[in-house]
């Protein structure tokens, strides 16, 4: 029954968990919205335990659900959230199989939004974070590579929706002048109608009547499908990065010890600082965090350079707080000793004063 002190609650969550997922207890298709409520429960308890057995019973109250839709019942709808604390609860045990099955999650989710269109499971950037950390927190080999392929999606998804609303104000921009252009031709035309010149104005060169046809060609008609493209599709969606995700990946490179690991975790801090500093984004802002994940990438690496690029970053952070007041980048007792550990390994002379 889950053993311990919590023995009791555990055994209401076992008993509430058999009743849900019993088809005798629950046929498939009659759930309700209540029903779905307390599942959402159960998936948030199971969650927590953070094991295998807590991870797999969440997949099975989550397909429970999705069973549910797919058997026709248009009275329960699985969700962001619901996927998310899937995710997160296989993030949560860590290791190699766990990743993959919160990947393979993440990817259903995508999926059913891209074929439905259903706003339900639209992902989120906290959605993808959670994916990106139960890749963080697995170890292995390739890791960093899984956290940051998925950081990547991210960030292209964002870029895509910053050119798509770049065109759309420059579409709107030239309507607008457009619109004011030709304002300023029938206020000409009224005016050349009082004079009596108005032989271009009301008709042709023969004085004949002006038709539609002779106003627009075919192909000044907006072509039907030319015009959808314009029209921003609900199962196309910008997840935009944040904080977390960034961290989240620079960490797995920290992590990692791989060869350029602490180059590649600076390309990402880079990355993130630019996008802050165009965006003003307070969401994406480089916080103690991120640069202690950076410092610690440095501490770990064999380039020679690494010591020094590590107290640079300390001294960056220093500067921050101590001249712009970002309290949010404090150096703290931890990037500190990362810069000690990052001399400690220097084989360079007078390392160990440093």
């Amino acid at each position: 029954n889950g053993g311990g002190g919590g023995g009791g609650r555990y055994s209401y969550i076992d008993q509430a968990t058999r009743d849900v997922l019993s088809p005798l207890a629950l046929p498939l298709g009659r759930l309700t919205p209540d029903d779905v409520s307390a599942i959402c429960g159960l998936i948030a308890a199971w969650g927590k335990r953070r094991t295998r057995h807590g991870a797999l019973t969440v997949e099975r109250l989550l397909k429970r659900v999705v069973d549910d839709m797919n058997a026709g019942n248009a009275d329960v709808r699985v969700t962001t959230r619901m996927y998310t604390m899937a995710i997160d609860a296989w993030a949560k045990v860590g290791g190699e199989e766990s990743a993959r099955r919160a990947q393979a999650i993440h990817e259903g989710m995508v999926r059913q939004y891209r074929e439905t269109g259903d706003p339900n499971v639209r992902p989120t950037t906290v959605s993808y974070n959670a994916c990106i950390n139960a890749w963080s927190k697995s170890r292995t080999t390739d890791a960093a590579d899984r956290a940051e392929a998925i950081l990547e999606e991210m960030v292209l998804a964002w870029r895509e929706a910053q050119e798509r609303k770049g065109e759309e104000e420059a579409m709107a921009s030239a309507q607008e002048e457009e619109a004011a252009k030709m304002e300023g031709r029938e206020a000409q035309g009224d005016n050349g109608e009082d004079e009596g010149d108005n032989g271009d104005i009301a008709g042709n060169a023969d004085n004949e009547p002006v038709s539609e046809t002779d106003l627009s060609s075919e192909e000044d008609l907006d072509d039907p499908e030319e015009a959808d493209l314009t029209v921003p599709s609900p199962r196309i969606y910008a997840v935009k990065p944040d904080v977390v995700s960034f961290t989240s990946c620079i960490d797995a490179h920290a992590k990692s010890g791989r060869p350029r690991s602490d180059l590649r975790s600076l390309r990402l801090l880079s990355l993130m600082e630019y996008m802050h500093r165009t965006t003003l984004d307070p969401s994406v802002k480089p916080n103690v965090y991120t640069y202690s994940a950076c410092i610690n990438a440095f501490a770990k690496s064999s380039d020679p350079r690494a010591p020094r690029n590590a107290e640079a970053m300390l001294d960056y952070m220093r500067q921050l707080y101590e001249r712009h007041g970002d309290w949010q980048s404090k150096p703290n007792v931890i990037n500190y000793n990362s810069c000690i550990n990052a001399w400690g390994r220097a084989k360079e002379r007078g390392a160990a004063e440093r």
